[in-house]
């Protein structure tokens, strides 16, 4: 199901930047809260480096979250994100949802 909002969110055509990025931040929450097994609303990068997200995901992944975390957050309040970035953040976002699976 990730791998098809993924999908959906590359091939879309006639959907702003800003709409891609709410979706990109949803999926992570969702995937990032499957995977630790509490709920998605509220995950913010804090779980990642918490007991539990120390406890359940590899270092490199927690990385890779942080990153996703702050792009999100930077995208949200200062829409900073070019087209190029938000793709990259797309990237990193299906690198991370295979390494939680």
């Amino acid at each position: 199901q990730a791998e098809d909002g993924i999908r959906h969110l590359v091939r879309s055509r006639g959907l702003g930047d800003v709409y891609k990025r709410q979706e990109l931040a949803e999926l992570l929450r969702e995937q990032l809260g499957l995977h630790l097994d509490i709920p998605a609303e509220g995950i913010t990068a804090d779980v990642v480096d918490g007991p539990l997200g120390q406890a359940q995901i590899e270092p490199d992944t927690r990385d890779t979250l942080r990153r996703l975390f702050t792009a999100s957050d930077a995208a949200s309040y200062a829409a900073s994100q070019s087209t190029a970035e938000l793709r990259a953040s797309l990237a990193d976002l299906e690198q991370v949802i295979h390494e939680l699976n």
